[in-house]
């Protein structure tokens, strides 16, 4: 992607309120205690805060606090 289409996009009030609705939508992973059952579960959501993440640099949003 483009960074003149990436700073097209940021320009946009809509997009920009897309982009705050999903960011407060983050995954919020808790510490890991190793003694606990749920490890699988404790690695499914960690997974899925990092491909967020992965999202959010993609989309060079990474700076943004929301």
């Amino acid at each position: 992607m483009s960074n003149e289409y990436l700073i097209e996009l940021k320009s946009d009030p809509r997009f920009m309120s897309i982009v705050e609705t999903i960011m407060k939508q983050r995954p919020v992973i808790p510490g890991h205690d190793p003694r606990n059952e749920n490890t699988e579960v404790w690695k499914h959501e960690s997974a899925k805060k990092e491909g967020f993440d992965i999202w959010i640099t993609f989309l060079k949003l990474e700076d943004r606090n929301v």
